[in-house]
């Protein structure tokens, strides 16, 4: 995309979100790109030296804003690259079946330590 400072001039930009995630990046791009949505990412380039030490960040128009927030509202973008909700879900789900491993144990008279 083709940064045209007299055009871009004419508008505020507001901040949607940050994420280390360079799939994430790529996914948003497409679609803004697709739907021609005006925007930009701060912190691009830098991200694909050294991930971890800033987040790239999006900004588009501020009248596109709620456009954009629909838009990706329903995507599991992530922070780190890693989903938060199901690394959740995966402990809760452990702990369930560590419940009823020791429900079965204490049946059967074993002694749990």
């Amino acid at each position: 995309m083709h940064y045209d400072h007299e055009y871009y001039g004419r508008f505020n930009f507001v901040e949607i979100l940050s994420t280390f995630n360079l799939v994430d990046i790529a996914f948003i791009k497409s679609i803004l790109d697709g739907e021609e949505i005006d925007y930009y990412l701060r912190g691009e380039n830098f991200n694909y030296i050294d991930q971890l030490i800033q987040p790239v960040t999006l900004f588009v128009r501020e009248d596109q804003a709620f456009t954009v927030k629909e838009l990706l509202k329903d995507l599991p973008i992530t922070y780190l690259g890693l989903s938060f909700k199901q690394d959740l879900e995966n402990d809760e789900d452990e702990e369930e079946n560590d419940d009823n491993e020791q429900e079965d144990n204490e049946d059967d008279g074993d002694v749990i330590i």
